[in-house]
């Protein structure tokens, strides 16, 4: 199994989220392995230095063990505290890239993630948070043009939803599972659930 990461950093207030979706060999369906959240805190706003280098230390601490399991072969991070993150995330011996996350970019990400789901090409496991994330995007339609609006409900942004569309879209520049960088739950178990799949997602519309 070829194996990248999708990161949709945060480090106070907002949830961190990662989701790391893999391939087999001569195939075309992708498989989530694992979607995971971090909490964060706004008082993170307020403390120290130190205090909120451990914080952001901790978390990427066990993204990077996670994505070790996987043997990961790339890990893909928007724009927001990139430097941190690739440092850090590299110093673990991960190969990371910076995917600029613009109106444009975001929409095409998520295009593949649709695109994958409704021909049953990406299978996915029971995840409670990551699928109402998924059934609440929608596509907001203007004069020649379309972007995907990500709801913020109950403190997320649609962390998960993210980063799945971030690692998901990575495929859609691979052949075989060769490095091609775009330009620009918990979940906890290693299996694979249910085996979920667009069909079975019933209330996403974008």
């Amino acid at each position: 199994m070829v194996w990248y990461a999708g990161l949709d950093p945060a480090f106070s207030g907002d949830p961190f989220g990662l989701a790391i979706v893999g391939r087999q060999a001569g195939e075309r369906k992708l498989r989530l392995g694992v979607a995971r959240s971090w909490k964060t805190s706004k008082n993170k706003k307020t403390a120290g230095f130190d205090e909120r280098r451990a914080f952001e230390d901790d978390i990427l601490l066990e993204v990077a063990e996670l994505c070790k399991q996987y043997a990961v072969r790339a890990v893909y991070t928007d724009q927001y505290a990139a430097p941190q993150v690739k440092e850090r995330l590299s110093s673990a011996g991960l190969y990371v890239v910076t995917v600029a996350m613009t109106a444009q970019t975001k929409t095409q990400a998520f295009g593949e993630l649709r695109a994958r789901l409704l021909a049953g090409e990406l299978e996915l496991y029971e995840h409670p948070q990551l699928l109402a994330e998924l059934r609440r995007l929608r596509t907001k339609y203007t004069a020649g043009s379309a972007t995907v609006v990500n709801p913020r409900v109950s403190g997320s942004h649609g962390d998960l939803a993210q980063a799945l569309a971030l690692a998901v879209w990575q495929f859609a520049g691979t052949g075989g599972g060769e490095l091609m960088p775009r330009v620009g739950g918990e979940g906890g178990s290693l299996r694979y659930g249910d085996g979920l799949t667009g069909g079975q997602l019933r209330g996403a519309e974008f």
